[in-house]
């Protein structure tokens, strides 16, 4: 009957270890999350000093 204990998962030590390896993906999916923001922070401010939208360029075409 021991040989079958052995065998039995430890399903308290799985669960923390897979909430251990979800937290972590959770943190580096914020942090991602952040850099992506922050990049597209950085585009559009560069693109939008450096070339005017569609909207802006058919008005001063017509002005």
């Amino acid at each position: 009957m021991s040989s079958a204990a052995s065998k039995t998962p430890n399903y308290k030590q799985l669960y923390e270890e897979e909430k251990l390896l979800t937290n972590g993906l959770r943190e580096e999916v914020k942090a991602a999350q952040k850099e992506l923001k922050e990049l597209e922070d950085v585009l559009e401010n560069s693109v939008g000093r450096r070339r005017p939208s569609e909207v802006e360029q058919r008005v001063s075409k017509t002005v």
